[in-house]
């Protein structure tokens, strides 16, 4: 048996401590490859790409071939590990396994932490899958992450457990509240975790399945309140140790519509969500295949609402990557909308590492995983901006609420749609709680912008302008408000305020004129849609220079 140790320097050592590294960097780059592969298994025609994708097909088999003989002779007695057919070549699992352990410190706080930290291969494509793999090895948890004898890429998803315990008044609003709370918490981690169970604290205390390979986490709701106000507190810890790992509070207005209404009972419950999912991927024992493509993903999802180019086509690596640890639908269905966003942020995806058209990848996303709610969503923003079936979209993204409750872009989606077809209190409605969900998250601005759309197809500009505002304050380069902006300026009678969104947007899009937000390739389609544009083209039918000089 050999074993990869892939954190530091790379060492390929037997059971004496021998290294049977080969000499040459593709050489390791090769094994490196296929020690983080499904099945330690690729096809040449991959493995060809990665490491030569700068020479022609025979070239590179050539390479290949060359690579394969060096490593078998530094193998040695070993060689039967590595496996090779005229389609593909792998590592015998029997004899090969990856450690992902630190190396000790070789001096005051100095521990060498990067995965294969020596080597160097200077082939694109080889640089863009070690860039990935780092990061998701470098991302830090709460008290750190013991990597030691880990799979990444075999081993099985471990089930994780969630044990809620619920201290509350025997009053039925309350209990309902409570039973609410935990029920929409359920099934949002469950849309995002897998495998993963959910029990009564009390069935599963002492329980020794803590031990090893399930990660669990406890979820204490206590809620106390009189008749028309109550208090929501969410604690989370590690099942095991009882080490308190985040918690929260919040105020809620029991009101007419019920606790679950309220904007504090939704924020409170997304945040609780995210903490367990963090917790549930984050734990102090090694890191599976799943759980790293996670971590990729949720790292993919914050560099997207940057909206900076650069981490837009880290996003689609991070999520091709996560993608190919453990295949699932929210990866996939992410690089479509990394392009929506690209699209309507920049109106061009060519900076991006790979240029697979939106509808494709969310049309695939959505048929190999039609039951997760990011496959709906993402499927459901798709069919509609790019001249789909407008009743299908919004079965979609009712669909992907039913299957997670939380999921903010979800009733984004759902809020545009409701809007474009002119259902325009729900619509709001439907913004609002998208808003509510990601109160104080990264994607704050992004879902603040869908509150836009909606109160200007409710005609209420002056909160539409507020949320205009709102998003671009959070998010001072994010293109679509600001062209709100100036639509909702121009249908006021106040000159020097749609100059200065005028000059706001063209700080952005320099090229900007306001006849764009008639041109119907031009990233507004809601805008279109509602009566707000009957107001630009009145204003530039009347003359926009005339407007600006007088006021």
């Amino acid at each position: 048996m050999l074993t990869l140790r892939a954190v530091g320097r790379f060492r390929l050592l037997d059971a004496a401590g021998v290294d049977h590294a080969p000499r040459s960097q593709k050489a390791r780059g090769l094994i490196a490859l296929l020690a983080f592969s499904p099945g330690f298994s690729r096809s040449r025609v991959w493995l060809q790409d990665k490491l030569w994708s700068d020479r022609g097909s025979d070239q590179a088999a050539a390479s290949l071939r060359q690579a394969l003989s060096d490593i078998r002779r530094q193998l040695g007695r070993h060689s039967s590990m590595l496996q090779s057919d005229r389609q593909s070549v792998s590592l015998d699992a029997s004899l090969f396994q990856v450690s992902l352990e630190r190396p000790a410190p070789t001096g005051p706080d100095l521990v060498d932490e990067e995965l294969f930290e020596d080597l160097d291969i200077s082939d694109p494509h080889f640089q863009d899958w070690i860039r990935v793999r780092r990061l998701a090895s470098a991302i830090p948890s709460k008290g750190g992450v013991d990597h030691s004898a880990s799979k990444p890429t075999l081993k099985l998803a471990r089930r994780k457990v969630v044990a809620f315990s619920v201290d509350c008044e025997e009053r039925g609003s309350l209990r309902q509240l409570a039973s609410r709370f935990c029920a929409l918490a359920s099934k949002a981690i469950a849309a995002q975790v897998e495998p993963v169970s959910f029990y009564e604290a009390e069935t599963v205390t002492g329980n020794a399945s803590f031990d090893g390979a399930v990660h669990a986490v406890a979820m204490r709701v206590v809620v106390r309140g009189g008749a028309s106000r109550a208090s929501l507190s969410v604690t989370i810890g590690d099942a095991g140790s009882g080490c308190v790992i985040w918690a929260d509070s919040a105020q809620l207005n029991l009101g007419a519509h019920g606790a679950d209404a309220t904007t504090a009972f939704y924020s409170i419950a997304s945040r609780a969500v995210d903490a367990a999912v963090d917790a549930l991927t984050r734990g102090n024992s090694s890191a599976d295949g799943h759980e790293m493509a996670l971590r990729l993903f949720n790292s993919a999802r914050i560099l997207t609402m940057t909206l900076d180019r650069e981490n837009l086509a880290l996003a689609d690596r991070q999520c091709a990557a996560a993608f190919e640890m453990a295949p699932r639908g929210g990866p996939l269905a992410w690089r479509a909308l990394i392009r929506q966003i690209s699209h309507f942020q920049y109106m061009t995806c060519g900076f991006l590492p790979s240029q697979e058209p939106i509808s494709l990848l969310a049309a695939s996303a959505l048929e190999a995983f039609p039951q997760d709610s990011m496959a709906q969503c993402v499927s459901a923003h798709t069919e509609y901006l790019f001249g789909g079936d407008t009743q299908q979209a919004l079965r979609l993204a009712q669909r992907s609420i039913q299957a997670n409750p939380l999921n903010a872009l979800a009733w984004a989606a759902l809020a545009n749609l409701q809007t474009a077809t002119s259902d325009y209190q729900t619509g709001y409605a439907s913004a609002r709680r998208a808003i509510d969900l990601s109160a104080g998250t990264r994607a704050a601005h992004f879902l603040e912008f869908y509150g836009c759309i909606a109160a200007a197809g409710l005609g209420d500009y002056r909160l539409a302008t507020r949320h205009a505002r709102a998003a671009a304050k959070l998010s001072p380069n994010f293109a679509p408000p600001r062209r709100y902006l100036v639509a909702l300026e121009a249908s006021g009678n106040d000159g020097q305020a749609l100059r200065g969104a005028l000059q706001e947007l063209r700080q952005i899009e320099p090229s900007f004129e306001m006849k764009l937000l008639l041109d119907g390739s031009y990233p507004v389609n809601t805008m279109r849609r509602i009566p707000l544009i009957d107001n630009v083209e009145g204003r530039l039918r009347r003359g926009m220079a005339g407007f600006l000089e007088h006021h």
